[in-house]
């Protein structure tokens, strides 16, 4: 082998270079294909989410919009209330002073009514006990009413009789209790008979009252000028359509009080007569001023009547005509009111001669 030359392989480096490039070249193309495979991954992952985030993010302004439409109607909708309700508390405030003007003037009314009741005349109360006694008023006739109201009692004297009221009940009851009393006149001897006197009184009445719709009643008038004149004047001016009147159909004059109520054919009248109250009234040279009130009807429903016995007036029957009407007058009241003849002060004395007739007036007694 010596002699001969030795053959030694020197290896390709530029090819083993560009082998091993390669390599290296598939080995990052494959990690590039890889990093972009996770990328393309990543970014379809992201891609989702996103849909996933917009769809949500839409239900989410779906429900603000739908929320946001619901609150503008519930707004609305409240401010719909709102006026409503303050129409209606308006409408509430205006007829709570409606209300409150009406009672004002039912007020002024009651009251008015509450004055017209005092001015009429009372009655006898159920289960209340009434004294009645006479105090020297009488009568020339009987009344057109009969009943003289307010607790006056007309009561016939038959002649031959008299009435006296002493001023204490126990002098009227010692003569009551004698019943058979002589009485000596000047030179005679004359024998009388005393008796209690029972009257026949209301102890209850149910009367329904209410307010005349064609009734007026007239007040405050001149206290000189007769009743004739009075009714006259105020009809004249009561009819008259410039005075708020109309046609009288009838007039009536109260003489306790000198009041007079007109009666109108029209009761559309009487409101507006009513609602002026006052007016100026010519009464020839003079001018007043006149108050005008309702007028009240009474309806009696119910009545009860008891006898009443007057305990300081006694009746004296019995009694010749033997002297003149005043000296034998003068005589009785000389005798009754000696205490030596069972007799006292004498407050009222009436005498009525035989063959005559006269009225006595009873009053309520207010002595105690």
């Amino acid at each position: 082998m010596e002699g001969e030359a030795s053959f030694v392989h020197v290896p390709d480096t530029e090819n083993i270079l560009m082998d091993s490039n390669e390599d290296h070249l598939r080995t990052e193309i494959k990690k590039m294909k890889d990093q972009c495979t996770s990328l393309n991954h990543d970014a379809d992952k992201y891609e989702k989410e996103k849909n996933d985030s917009l769809a949500f993010a839409k239900k989410l302004q779906d429900k603000v919009d739908k929320l946001q439409r619901s609150i503008t109607e519930e707004e609305a909708h409240f401010k719909d209330k709102d006026d409503s309700y303050e129409k209606n508390i308006k409408a509430i405030w205006e007829e709570n002073q409606g209300l409150k003007k009406q009672k004002e003037e039912l007020e002024q009314t009651i009251d008015k009514v509450k004055e017209n009741i005092e001015k009429l005349e009372k009655v006898s109360s159920a289960g209340t006990e009434r004294k009645m006694v006479f105090k020297g008023k009488s009568l020339n006739k009987i009344p057109e009413n009969g009943l003289v109201v307010k607790h006056r009692i007309v009561y016939p004297v038959r002649g031959g009789t008299a009435l006296i009221t002493f001023e204490k009940p126990e002098d009227a009851s010692n003569i009551i209790q004698k019943e058979r009393i002589e009485v000596t006149i000047e030179e005679c001897r004359v024998f009388v008979q005393a008796k209690p006197v029972e009257l026949m009184l209301l102890d209850s009445l149910n009367v329904d009252m209410s307010l005349s719709r064609k009734k007026i009643l007239i007040s405050n008038l001149p206290p000189s000028l007769s009743e004739d004149i009075l009714l006259d004047k105020l009809e004249i001016f009561f009819c008259k359509s410039k005075n708020d009147g109309g046609e009288v159909e009838n007039r009536e004059f109260l003489p306790d009080s000198r009041n007079v109520i007109l009666t109108f054919c029209n009761e559309k009248v009487v409101p507006q007569l009513l609602e002026k109250k006052k007016f100026k009234v010519h009464f020839g040279n003079s001018t007043q001023e006149v108050h005008v009130t309702p007028s009240l009807d009474g309806d009696i429903k119910q009545f009860q009547m008891k006898y009443v016995e007057c305990n300081r007036t006694v009746l004296i029957t019995g009694i010749p005509d033997i002297k003149d009407t005043d000296d034998l007058r003068d005589l009785l009241e000389i005798y009754f009111q000696k205490p030596s003849n069972g007799g006292g002060e004498v407050e009222a004395l009436i005498y009525c001669p035989e063959g005559q007739q006269a009225l006595a007036i009873f009053e309520d007694d207010n002595e105690e």
